[in-house]
């Protein structure tokens, strides 16, 4: 299910699009917001993330365009579909990534062309991501962003090229939704091959100066393994 927020000053053109969407074929839920502030609201206080965000570009008191870049930088995996009855912005929307932008009066049609266009990128994103439990809330992860995967104990330390995200979960089960590129080279790591920069008989060294031991057990496997890998990718 896609989790679909509109946010306009507009009442009437928040009811034209939620009554397009009572015929749209995917499962959906919606949220509407008549301003910027209760939006943001609802980003920071609640747990529900927002998939697709239909955004009008001219709010009171707010750029639409500037809402959904603080919308982005909140929720970085939101898809935005732009809105507008003023073609002169069309432009300006290409300052956020976005999907579609939508000139008013909005055409079923459109909207429907957005949003399956939003859907396959979100489709293509959980593919290649995990999904983890991180304070109380949930956070995905792209598979391109994780470096290595240290066990300690009965936490889990995932270290992606910007932070570090510790969550209770056993190792294999990880495993199970990793795809090639990683390898377990330790009965309690796991390094991506995108990110080594040199290996000898006992170590990887990653990108940030990270060493990931190979144990004993893996050493012959890790040779061929990372040849394999790395020959694939010339």
């Amino acid at each position: 299910m896609f989790h679909i927020a509109i946010c306009d000053d507009e009442q009437s053109a928040i009811d034209i699009i939620i009554d397009y969407l009572s015929i749209y074929r995917a499962p959906f839920s919606v949220l509407a917001f008549n301003s910027a502030e209760s939006l943001y609201e609802h980003i920071d206080n609640k747990n529900q993330r927002i998939d697709i965000l239909i955004c009008d570009i001219l709010l009171d008191n707010h750029n639409g365009i500037d809402v959904s870049e603080i919308v982005k930088q909140k929720s970085p995996w939101t898809q935005i579909i732009f809105i507008s009855a003023y073609l002169s912005n069309r432009i300006d929307v290409y300052r956020v990534a976005h999907v579609y932008f939508i000139p008013k009066p909005i055409k079923r049609e459109l909207l429907f062309d957005a949003l399956e266009k939003a859907a396959g990128y979100l489709d293509t994103k959980r593919k290649n991501s995990i999904l983890i439990r991180v304070s109380k809330s949930s956070k995905r992860i792209l598979l391109d962003d994780i470096v290595f995967i240290e066990q300690w104990r009965r936490i889990l330390h995932i270290h992606t090229k910007d932070e570090k995200y510790s969550v209770y979960l056993k190792l294999d089960e990880l495993m199970e939704q990793l795809d090639k590129r990683f390898f377990r080279c330790h009965q309690s790591y796991v390094v991506n091959f995108d990110y080594v920069l040199k290996k000898n008989k006992v170590s990887f060294t990653m990108i940030q100066n990270a060493f990931v031991p190979i144990s004993r057990k893996y050493e012959l496997i890790a040779q061929t393994c990372f040849v394999e890998y790395v020959g694939g990718q010339i």
